[in-house]
């Protein structure tokens, strides 16, 4: 039984914000988008 998507992205989401000092899920997404190209 394996958490969705969106459990699992706001779980990255999370840990990502903790590690950044709070950035915007706007400029998280576009860092993992970055980060896929």
């Amino acid at each position: 039984d394996r958490p969705t998507k969106n459990a699992l992205e706001k779980k990255w989401i999370e840990n990502t914000r903790e590690k950044t000092g709070g950035a915007s899920d706007l400029e998280l997404l576009q860092k993992t988008f970055d980060r896929m190209k």
